[in-house]
């Protein structure tokens, strides 16, 4: 069996996605099956040996250029392949970090359209590729942003495929209207062709299934495995440091980083006084420049 996972990168950010799509794949791989991990929009970024495709598809410069300018909807794909080049998209990808989803409704929509909207030669593309190349026996998108692509999989492709949810509504719901509600109601009848859902908490497919209108008995709770190399190791001598509180996310008030901030403050300085506490938080979000840098108590 050859499982295809099609996976979105998250312009040159640590992504939990990304991550834990690469993490996932890398194991299949380990235990002997056929797996490939496809990059969309740009190169993934990962804190363990990437294990992804090197071709792009979808990148970033074509999906913007053919958004914007219709000349770029009709250029030859060789022409477009010098533009989805990894390097090129890495370091375009630099001056992309802060792109807001409240300005990408458009796009949105677009990309939701599939064959139908202005990226219809990037399915074209991808489909081609499976169907041609790769002849998957099942897939999986990792996200329900994606599906766009699917009904043109099911013709070409003819295979099963599936959808991870993990996190499509904090993006979602980023969306000005009427965006946010067209984007619903398109993925919602994108969801119809979906043969299974995958979510990595009870907590998230209760929530998915009510947010997307997905019957619940259709979404199948995995959850998220770690990699444990070097871990369990006995703990280096602290040699007069602080102990140290780390956060490594996106920073924003949905993943509670002010949250814990705040308890730190009223409760940390209390019993830290004496030892020394430091929280060091890192990430990037809209509220980055209130919580960014190290707090101490003692």
């Amino acid at each position: 069996m050859r499982i295809a996972y099609i996976t979105a990168g998250a312009a040159g950010m640590f992504c939990g996605s990304c991550l834990h799509d690469n993490t996932l794949v890398a194991a299949l791989i380990a235990q002997g099956h056929d797996a490939l991990l496809i990059p969309t929009y740009t190169p993934i970024r990962t804190d363990e040996p990437d294990v992804s495709q090197k071709r792009v598809f979808f990148g970033g410069i074509n999906v913007f250029l053919q958004q914007k300018l219709a000349f770029f909807r009709h250029t030859p794909w060789l022409l477009d392949r010098l533009l989805d080049a990894p390097r090129l998209l890495r370091w375009v990808s630099r001056f992309a970090v802060k792109t807001q989803a409240e300005r990408l409704g458009d796009l949105t929509i677009s990309m939701l359209r599939g064959e139908l909207g202005h990226q219809r030669k990037e399915v074209a593309k991808l489909v081609h590729w499976l169907a041609s190349d790769v002849r998957p026996s099942v897939i999986n998108l990792t996200n329900v942003l994606l599906s766009g692509m699917i009904a043109e999989i099911k013709r070409k492709v003819r295979v099963p495929i599936l959808c991870t949810l993990q996190g499509d509504d904090i993006y979602l719901e980023a969306l000005p209207e009427p965006f946010r509600g067209q984007a619903l109601q398109l993925i919602s009848e994108h969801c119809r062709d979906v043969d299974g859902f995958i979510a990595t908490s009870a907590y998230y497919a209760d929530f998915m299934a009510k947010y997307l209108g997905i019957a619940r008995e259709r979404i199948h709770v995995i959850y998220p495995g770690l990699n444990l190399a070097g871990h369990g190791a006995a703990r280096p001598p602290a040699d007069g440091k602080p102990a140290a509180i780390g956060y490594f996310a996106r920073i924003c008030r949905k993943k509670a980083c002010t949250f814990w901030r705040r308890r730190f403050a009223s409760c940390g300085r209390r019993q830290a006084l004496r030892r020394g506490v430091c929280v060091s938080p890192a990430g990037w979000g809209p509220i980055t420049s209130r919580i960014s840098g190290r707090s101490r108590a003692g």
